[in-house]
């Protein structure tokens, strides 16, 4: 008779809970791992109890990290608490009961969100920003890539999403894997993510432009012309010349703007190649 060290045994609604994890759309990866291993290790009445060596390489992952998650809802005796480490790494097996009672608390990962509208009370991973391509897609984002006619950054955006799909065909990369691998940043990685969902299509992904999207530029064509004009004309009485700090209170002052300050007004002048010293400028 093979004994049993770790004894997985789940009711009715337990079964139901996991299940709806495996199946639903918005769950992770590694959520959908953990509800398996635990469906699977289940030695209940409608589990089939198989053993961890078997789960394994059933699953396509390696035995510690089955023993880590069987491990986990043992010692812990919840199924929520399985859901909401946020490193099967970080967790570490007691051996005696007084080691139990004093156990660490678990950290947990912010990450973790409940999904309502399964019913499902426990914490899982919130997928908001995942990526999952249509094969249509991948195949539309790959001749990006090998055109060699596309700018660095929509290059970077088609190679953020191919790695980041978790469709079929995806490696499923997480954002320190990509960020690693194509060198940027691990904000560039979550951007690409999240537009990914908030975009229509990929076409819309590779071209967004973050400085239109954001707010207009206080320094917009109208107030360039006036702020030139008032630069090039002759400054007000009892002064040499203009100051920056003058000409942002002469913009603010004839109504071009309703506030703006001395740097901004700098920056647009460089742009312009005025020099506010010089006798040229005028």
């Amino acid at each position: 008779m093979i004994r049993r060290q770790i004894n997985v045994n789940f009711t009715s609604d337990d079964r139901k809970r996991l299940e709806a994890v495996v199946n639903s759309p918005k769950s992770a990866k590694i959520d959908r791992l953990k509800a398996q291993v635990l469906l699977l290790s289940d030695a209940g009445k409608e589990g089939p109890g198989i053993l961890c060596k078997d789960i394994a390489p059933k699953l396509g992952v390696s035995e510690t990290s089955v023993k880590r998650i069987r491990q986990a809802y043992v010692k812990n005796l919840s199924i929520d608490e399985v859901f909401s480490l946020s490193s099967l790494g970080n967790y570490k097996s007691k051996t005696n009961a007084d080691d139990i009672k004093t156990k660490p608390k678990l950290k947990l990962n912010k990450r973790y969100v409940e999904i309502d509208d399964l019913n499902i009370t426990f914490l899982v991973e919130n997928v908001k920003c995942k990526v999952v391509l249509a094969r249509e897609e991948r195949e539309q984002l790959e001749k990006v890539i090998k055109s060699g006619k596309q700018t660095k950054r929509k290059f970077n955006r088609a190679t953020i999403l191919l790695l980041a799909d978790e469709g079929h065909e995806g490696p499923a990369l997480t954002d320190q894997e990509i960020s690693n691998k194509l060198d940027v940043s691990l904000s560039t990685v979550s951007r690409v993510r999240k537009l990914f969902i908030t975009q229509g299509n990929i076409d819309e992904v590779l071209n967004f432009n973050h400085n239109k999207a954001g707010r207009p530029p206080k320094i917009d064509g109208n107030v360039q012309a006036n702020l030139i004009a008032l630069a090039c004309s002759a400054p007000p009485k009892g002064r040499c010349r203009w100051t920056l700090k003058l000409l942002a209170d002469q913009l603010v002052e004839l109504k071009v703007v309703d506030s703006i300050s001395s740097m901004a007004v700098g920056t647009a002048l460089k742009k312009t190649n005025l020099n506010l010293g010089s006798a040229k400028s005028g």
